[in-house]
């Protein structure tokens, strides 16, 4: 589907005021994909959208880069009432090394007005969910690497070839609200009874935001 019928599909039934600023933890991925997003986005005139690529994999980093983006927009008046900033961060739970610093991110970003939207064990698992099935997506994988061999089974691409070639994710964001609807249903049903997302392999809160940007939520995350 495409040209103005592509773009209906995404209309909300109003505009979106906010301004909604996205902090990445990754340097590519996550930027590329948000990036493709906010295109097809403007292009129906749905959303006022800022993308920030990440400065490194610490949790505690990308929440105090999401502080101090917003701050220096309180400080030039161009941070309104109503907007609001998100960090991606993935769990990775078998890196050990980001276990305490990503509670003390999730601390830190509650006392300081920051939204965490947190992937299980990598952001790649959002990915993943514009091209498998819920069903199919009731598994758990042991690292971000078993999700990028998944990425690379199923779309014959992986990681590296998606942040050489920022094209590959236009494809894959016009799937969005199909993969709203496949995370919703892994976090509502598959994890119903799990509340830290810290324990739910494999899972994504990306969805949330997602669905809000195309008008699937009237409430943002």
């Amino acid at each position: 589907m495409g040209g103005r019928e592509g773009q209906e599909r995404y209309r909300r039934p109003r505009k979106l005021h906010k301004r909604l600023i996205v902090v990445c933890e990754g340097r590519k991925t996550e930027y590329f994909y948000f990036s493709s997003l906010r295109t097809l986005l403007v292009q129906a005139e749905l959303a006022a959208l800022k993308v920030l690529s990440g400065r490194g994999s610490n949790p505690i980093d990308v929440v105090q880069h999401a502080i101090r983006h917003r701050d220096a927009d309180v400080a030039e008046g161009i941070f309104e009432e109503g907007d609001r900033v998100y960090a991606l961060i993935d769990v990775d739970p078998h890196d050990r090394s980001k276990e305490q610093p990503l509670d003390t991110a999730l601390q830190i970003a509650r006392n300081s007005g920051i939204q965490v939207l947190l992937s299980n064990p990598s952001f790649e698992v959002w990915i993943l969910c514009h091209v498998l099935s819920a069903a199919e997506m009731k598994r758990s994988f042991v690292d971000p690497d078993a999700v990028n061999s998944e990425l690379k089974k199923r779309l014959g691409f992986g990681k590296t070839e998606l942040n050489a070639n920022h094209r590959l994710f236009e494809p894959l964001v016009k799937r969005a609200k199909d993969a709203v609807a496949v995370a919703r249903e892994v976090r509502t049903k598959h994890f119903r009874n799990c509340a830290d997302l810290r324990k739910a392999n494999a899972c994504t809160e990306v969805y949330r935001l997602v669905e809000y940007l195309l008008g699937e939520s009237d409430a943002p995350p």
